[in-house]
């Protein structure tokens, strides 16, 4: 009768969590397969990338706190950061290309203060706000409360402030956009180590859109008129695909995005594109527009550690030759300053050395001396063994 073959259980993602954040060790099975799923991961998102060449793109890395657009609940630990981001088209456009400035100072993991930088001739600034509730747990996401664009302009994006300047997909819509002015929104950020960071929530104003496809995706769809303060969907991920390199999409009640993210200690580098729902039966006639974004922040003060350099060592034992008994030797280096050696009762001896090449010579009362060349390579230990003839008595 033929065997059914056991079945095996994939323990329970918690007891597998690895936060790929602080590199702390995988718990529970060993999960072989993870390197190849990221790698595959990795080639999904720059698909995806390329594939939004034909889209008009506006999409933004101004903080760490950010997927790419869309706020996520996690506070990083740094006191500061200032992040600058580029964005450029190769059609036809009002605003073909388009940078600004973003400052941020914040209490680590608790609450933050951003300072958006538009336009400096004009006034054009905005100031964002959030306020961390709680700690992520095992059970529980990390919620965080906040306001964008908190700023005297009912209407203001990156390119101007009046209700008829804006973004072409935004200027679109068959409705009049909602202003931009104090767009609230809660979230809730959960990461599941090297399964992904996932964040939820909802919110107003810059967070709304009414596109073909983003209409889809706020509480007016319910509502037979446009109401300006409309609550949209905010959903999105990363995940990590190859040490600190990032896959990165996300919704932000007005555009569906997708990029790469490159982070470090002190920096992040991001590329991306968006309005991928256009490539998906939304307006075929929004122009390429990709976006690049760089971030450094406080830590890039930090002072850092020495580099302790990698020793070796040298280690054997001194005997008779005769008798092979052991001898209490000297051991001196010959041709450097270093001190001498002796070995224990047994004869041993062992010596954390710089790396490099040595001559040892080996000295006992009423023995010849012997005297070797040896290599001494970083973190590994070089044995030498000395057999002394005795000397005739």
């Amino acid at each position: 009768m033929r065997q059914k073959p056991e079945r095996v259980r994939v323990p329970h993602i918690i007891r597998l969590r690895r936060n790929v954040r602080d590199n702390t060790p995988l718990q529970g099975q060993n999960l072989c397969f993870l390197p190849r799923l990221r790698v595959k991961a990795g080639v999904f998102f720059v698909i995806l990338s390329i594939s939004t060449l034909p889209v008009r793109a506006r999409c933004e890395f101004k903080s760490q706190s950010e997927l790419i657009d869309s706020p996520t609940a996690h506070v990083s630990d740094d006191w500061f950061a200032l992040g600058m981001t580029f964005s450029i088209t190769t059609k036809d456009d009002p605003h073909w290309a388009v940078g600004n400035a973003y400052l941020k100072v914040q209490i680590p993991g608790k609450l933050f203060l951003g300072l958006s930088i538009f336009n400096l001739r004009e006034a054009l600034v905005a100031f964002d706000a959030g306020w961390k509730v709680n700690k992520e747990t095992q059970n529980m996401p990390a919620i965080m409360l906040g306001c964008l664009y908190l700023s005297p302009y009912r209407w203001i994006s990156p390119v101007g402030h009046d209700s008829t300047v804006g973004w072409a997909d935004d200027q679109t819509y068959d409705t009049k956009r909602n202003s931009e002015q104090f767009s609230a929104f809660v979230v809730a950020t959960k990461d599941f180590g090297p399964y992904g960071l996932y964040n939820v929530g909802i919110g107003r104003g810059s967070l709304v859109g009414y596109g073909p496809r983003s209409h889809l995706f706020n509480t007016d769809m319910f509502m037979r008129d446009h109401h300006n303060d409309a609550v949209g969907i905010i959903w999105g991920g990363e995940v990590n695909i190859r040490k600190n390199i990032f896959g990165v999409l996300d919704f932000d009640g007005r555009d569906f995005n997708v990029g790469i993210k490159i982070k470090g200690k002190w920096y992040q580098i991001g590329i991306a594109a968006a309005k991928l729902e256009h490539r998906l039966g939304g307006s075929p006639i929004l122009y390429p527009r990709f976006a690049a974004g760089f971030i450094i922040n406080s830590h890039i003060l930090k002072k850092l550690p020495p580099k302790i350099p990698k020793i070796g060592a040298v280690a054997g034992v001194v005997r008779d030759k005769n008798t092979l008994q052991p001898l209490v030797a000297k051991l001196v280096f010959t041709e450097t300053t270093l001190l001498p050696v002796a070995t224990d009762s047994n004869g041993k001896y062992t010596v954390s050395i710089m790396p490099g090449t040595y001559r040892v010579r080996a000295v006992v009362s009423g023995y010849y001396w012997l005297e070797k060349k040896i290599y001494v390579a970083p973190q590994m230990t070089t044995i030498c063994n000395f057999e002394l003839t005795p000397k005739p008595k």
